[in-house]
C-alpha cells in the first residue's frame, strides 16, 4: 500500500508483522489461495520499545527459519491517518503529488516527511465516485521500521493498512456479496468498517475503546456512534444494511458487549473465530486471535495485490 520500495516476491507464502504500541504480532500464511488458508505460525511478542523491534524479531526469525522470506508490514491505525477527500483536478497518474498538498492541512506532520499513498472507494456508490482515499503517514518512521526488518534478514514487499489487512481477513467470510459488518474495538479506538465484494463501502474511526467500555455512558456513546454511521451508510449512501455484526475476537470474552450491541443496535452480533477461517497448525487461543487478527489479514494479501492507484 504505502510506497516505500517496490519488490516483487522472492519466497512462497507470506509473513505478517503488526507493530503495534507495546509489541507485534507475527503471522505466517504459507499457502493463501487454498480453503481454507493454510497458516504454520501466529503469534504475539511485547516490544515495549519499537527501537527494540529488530534485537527482538530476529530471534524469532531464527528460531522459525524466516531468514530471506517475504513478509508484510500491517501498520496500526495510531500511526497513520485514513482520509476519504475530493479527488484532486489533476490526471489521475499525478493524484499521489498532488494530494500531498491537498492534505498538508490535516495531517500533523511536516510536509517534507509525510509518505503519502493513495486507493479509490467503491464505485457502485454514487457519492464516491469523485473522491479517493488517501493514507498519510510518518516517512521517517515507516523508513525506520523497514530497516529493522531487513536487519532480521526478511525481505519486506509491502506496507497495509489495518483498514486494508482487515478487508482481507473479511472476504473469507463473504458470502452471495452481501456486505458485512465489522467492528475492532482496539484499546482506546474502535473501527467501523463495512466491506463488500472485496472492496470497502465505508470505513469509520470512533474514539471509543474497551478501555472504558465498561462505563455505562462510554458504551452508550458507542451506540450513538455506529447508529450514526449506519443511518449516514443506508441514507446518505444508499446502500442496505446486513442483519449481522461481527465483531473482532478480543482479549477477554467481554460477553456483555456482545450481548448489548445485539440488545441496542437489533442486530445479531458475533464474534469471529479466526479458527474457522485459517487453518493453523494449533487452534489458535482469543488472545492469540485478538493479537493477530490485522496481522493475519496482511499474510492474506494475494500475489500483487495492491490497492493503491500510482
Amino acid at each position: 500500500m504505502l510506497s516505500i520500495f517496490n519488490k516483487t516476491r522472492k519466497s512462497e507464502g507470506l509473513s505478517s508483522i503488526d507493530v503495534v504500541p507495546g509489541g507485534f504480532a507475527l503471522t505466517r500464511i504459507s499457502d493463501y489461495k487454498s480453503r481454507p488458508p493454510q497458516g504454520s505460525i501466529c503469534q504475539f511478542y511485547e516490544c515495549p520499545d519499537i527501537q527494540l523491534l529488530a534485537k527482538k524479531l530476529t530471534s524469532v526469525v531464527l528460531k522459525n527459519n524466516l531468514q530471506n522470506t517475504d513478509c508484510n508490514l500491517v501498520l496500526h491505525p495510531s500511526y497513520y491517518r485514513l482520509l476519504l477527500i475530493d479527488a484532486p483536478q489533476v490526471p489521475k497518474n499525478e493524484y499521489r503529488s498532488a494530494v500531498r498538498w491537498q492534505i498538508k492541512d490535516m495531517v500533523d506532520l511536516p510536509l517534507d516527511d509525510i509518505s503519502v499513498d493513495i486507493f479509490l472507494p467503491t464505485q457502485e456508490i454514487a457519492e464516491q465516485r469523485d473522491k479517493i482515499y488517501v493514507v498519510a503517514a510518518c516517512k521517517s518512521f515507516l523508513q525506520g521500521v523497514v530497516d529493522q526488518l531487513y536487519r532480521t534478514q526478511l525481505n519486506p514487499i509491502a506496507i497495509d493498512i489495518h483498514e486494508l489487512a482487515i478487508r482481507n481477513l473479511l472476504t473469507l467470510l463473504a458470502k452471495d456479496d452481501k456486505p458485512i459488518v465489522f467492528l475492532h474495538l482496539l484499546d482506546n479506538r474502535s473501527l467501523l468498517l463495512i466491506v463488500k465484494g472485496g472492496q470497502i463501502y465505508f470505513s469509520r474511526r470512533i474514539m471509543y475503546g474497551l478501555e472504558k467500555l465498561r462505563e455505562e455512558r462510554v458504551f452508550k456513546k458507542l451506540v450513538s456512534e455506529i447508529r450514526r454511521c449506519f443511518d449516514y451508510y443506508q441514507q446518505h449512501l444508499e446502500q442496505a444494511l446486513p442483519d449481522n455484526l461481527f465483531l473482532a475476537p478480543l482479549l477477554q470474552p467481554y460477553e456483555f458487549i456482545r450481548e448489548n450491541l445485539t440488545q441496542a443496535l437489533k442486530m445479531n452480533t458475533q464474534h469471529v473465530n479466526i479458527n474457522e477461517l485459517v487453518t493453523y497448525p494449533k487452534l489458535l487461543s482469543d488472545e492469540v486471535q485478538a493479537y493477530c487478527c490485522a496481522a493475519i489479514g496482511g499474510a492474506l494479501r494475494s500475489q500483487g495485490n495492491d490497492d493503491a492507484k500510482h
